[in-house]
Parts: C-alpha cells; sequence; structure tokens
C-alpha cells in the first residue's frame, strides 16, 4: 500500500517539474509524511482538550478538521489501490484533491478550494434551474418534498433582498417546513455530501453534520481573534462559509458579519441559527456568484440587475 502512496505522490512530482529527481522525489515524500503525521499528532492532542471540557480556538478546531479529512483521504487511496493499485497514479494525477494536504503545495491547495467553491455554484445552479421550473410550470400532483409556492416566493424574496440579513430572513422564515428535495440536494453538495441519487436519509446526514461543524466552527472563531488567524485558517474558514475572497481584510468583513447573522439566529433558538446557517451560505453562493458576474460580464450583469424599463 506505502508503494501504491508513494507513486500516486511520485506522479504529482512528475507532473510539478520538468528536471524530476527520483531521489528528491522520495525525499519530499518522506518529509510530507513526517509532516502528515506530526498534523495527527497535534490534532489528537486538541480532541484530547475538547474532551477534557477546554473550548478550542480556530486554529486548533481547523487542525483537527483539516486532520479528520487527511485519514479519509488516505482510506480513500488505500482502498483505490488495493483494488486498481495501476490506476492510482493516474486518479491522483487527474484529481490531485484525493491526496491530504500535507502532500499538497500552493497550487494544489488553490485548486481544491476553488473546486469547492464551484461545487457550491453548481448546487445553488441547480436548485433555481428547479425554482423556475416549479414557477413556471406547477405540478398538480406534488409529493411530500417537491418546492411549493411558499418555496418559491421565499426564493425570490431573497435575491431581490437589500441586504444579507434580510435575504437570510426570507429563506428562514418558515419554521418545521421540511427542506424541499432539490434544496436538500443543493446544500449536501455545497456540504460535501454524497451522490445526488444516494437516497434522502444520507444527504439529510450530510446537512446536519455539516450544519453541526458549521456551528462547531462558529463557537471557535468567536474565542479567536480573526484578524490574527493564520492565512491557511482563515481560507478555510471561509471556503467553509461561501466567503473566500482575493484579500485577507475581504474575508475578515465576510467572517464577523456571518457572526453577526448567525449570533441573532442562535440568540432565538437552535433551529433557527440551524436555518440561519443553511439560508446564509446560500446567500453567501449568490453574492459570490454576482461579484464574478460583475467582474466578468458586466454589460450582463447589468442587463439583468436593472430596473425600470
Amino acid at each position: 500500500m506505502a508503494r501504491s502512496f508513494y507513486l500516486a505522490c511520485l506522479t504529482l512530482a512528475v507532473a510539478d517539474s520538468a528536471a524530476f529527481s527520483p531521489m528528491n522525489s522520495f525525499a519530499a515524500f518522506k518529509a510530507n509524511t513526517g509532516r502528515l503525521v506530526d498534523e495527527q499528532k497535534v490534532a489528537n492532542a486538541h480532541r484530547k482538550r475538547r474532551k477534557e471540557g477546554e473550548l478550542l480556538d480556530y486554529p486548533s478546531f481547523d487542525a483537527i478538521q483539516c486532520a479528520n479529512a487527511d485519514v479519509s483521504k488516505i482510506i480513500n487511496i488505500v482502498w483505490l489501490g488495493l483494488y486498481a493499485k495501476f490506476w492510482t497514479p493516474l486518479a491522483v494525477y487527474f484529481y490531485p484533491g484525493m491526496l491530504p494536504s500535507a502532500y499538497e503545495n500552493a497550487g494544489l491547495r488553490g485548486k481544491r478550494l476553488a473546486e469547492k467553491e464551484k461545487q457550491r455554484r453548481t448546487g445553488l445552479t441547480r436548485l433555481l434551474g428547479k425554482i423556475d421550473k416549479a414557477a413556471s410550470a406547477p405540478k398538480k400532483d406534488r409529493k411530500p418534498y417537491d418546492l411549493t409556492e411558499p418555496d418559491v416566493a421565499a426564493a425570490v424574496a431573497a435575491l431581490s433582498a437589500k441586504n444579507k440579513q434580510a435575504a437570510v430572513a426570507a429563506l428562514a422564515a418558515r419554521p418545521g417546513a421540511p427542506l424541499p428535495e432539490a434544496a436538500l440536494l443543493a446544500a449536501s453538495l455545497s456540504l460535501d455530501g454524497p451522490y445526488r441519487f444516494l437516497p434522502r436519509w444520507m444527504h439529510k446526514g450530510a446537512v446536519k453534520k455539516g450544519v453541526t461543524l458549521l456551528t462547531e466552527g462558529d463557537a471557535a472563531l468567536r474565542i479567536s481573534d480573526i484578524a490574527g488567524l493564520p492565512a491557511p485558517c482563515l481560507e478555510n474558514a471561509c471556503v467553509a462559509r461561501g466567503l473566500l475572497k482575493p484579500t485577507k481584510a475581504e474575508m475578515e468583513r465576510g467572517l464577523a458579519e456571518w457572526l453577526r447573522v448567525v449570533d441573532k439566529a442562535d440568540a432565538v433558538s437552535e433551529d433557527e441559527g440551524k436555518r440561519a446557517r443553511l439560508a446564509l451560505l446560500a446567500v453567501n453562493t449568490v453574492a459570490s456568484i454576482r461579484e464574478g458576474a460583475v467582474a466578468k460580464e458586466p454589460g450582463v450583469a447589468l442587463l439583468y440587475a436593472g430596473k425600470g424599463f
């Protein structure tokens, strides 16, 4: 298994450098593996502190989440290597996000974070397509989790809202209402859930886990100095909340605004806080898409945003 894992890392080394050296590649593999082991030890120390009742700041919380993700990736590569060892290097070459974070360079990390943003935008785009379809051709015989007129109205109100707080209020205004299938699939995709064709209960579990992690991360952010967060921690916190921006200042403002919105919801009830986080994640994704449209196609963006004639 170590051979398959080494071959996978070797493939990336060849891709990254024209002057490839087997000895240099092995040295890099050894150093990164040592760093991976050290990160797991640090994460175990943080888990012990948390188990003893200590509140963790965000760097400690982030270290645990990164370690958990790395363990999952190692398990996936091991399984792939067991059943398709000759294809493992190719799989890692075309999907470098499969490798644990210790083996990432700056370019691979950037691609992985960009892929998460793309994933979230894809989920929202699919949801809006379903909303348009429900608005233009409502079903006569609805299933229990189909979109309804109030769902469409809430989406329209959120997209037309003047600010994020109003948009979140519009989306989270139906306490107790079951999450429509289209919204559940979009939320599941945003929170690294399973494939679309898998059962509803699996997507519900993924969304529940994702919202729980956001809530725990928010608690860690509240006792942390956001301005003093290391760059990787800041990026991880922002990409988890749809707030990845070009500059550090923009990301810090985004996190501060996120905490203000969810703090108000948490003060009402736990369920209100959960709904607000899902709604704010969607709202941040909308804002990200709009910012991208203005930058890439300002004329088209103005065409669809303009009102009055």
